[in-house]
């Protein structure tokens, strides 16, 4: 949560999108600008990360609702995005340019 506010007061946080289930948030998804070291030059990149649900609500389709509405919403920027390094991660978005 600090680092979130963090990206917020430093105007990083390009996108954040809320689950909202009988007016309760029940999840929340992040995405951020940041810079991908790549070969030939840093490319600026979105970032998604965090994604989170509530523990009651997981494995019910929330986040997968949250993700599908961010990488709509990122797509529409133009910009490769990556999702953070987890011990499940996985790559989204166009690869960056070689």
């Amino acid at each position: 949560v600090e680092l979130w506010r963090e990206l917020e007061q430093d105007a990083l946080v390009r996108i954040s999108l809320v689950a909202v289930e009988e007016g309760q948030v029940v999840g929340h998804v992040g995405v951020s600008h940041a810079w991908l070291d790549a070969r030939r030059a840093l490319v600026d990149v979105l970032l998604l990360s965090p994604l989170s649900v509530l523990p009651s609500l997981q494995r019910l389709g929330v986040g997968t609702a949250l993700l599908e509405a961010v990488l709509t919403a990122g797509a529409q920027t133009g910009k490769p995005a990556r999702q953070a390094a987890s011990r499940s991660s996985s790559l989204t978005g166009p690869p960056p340019p070689a």
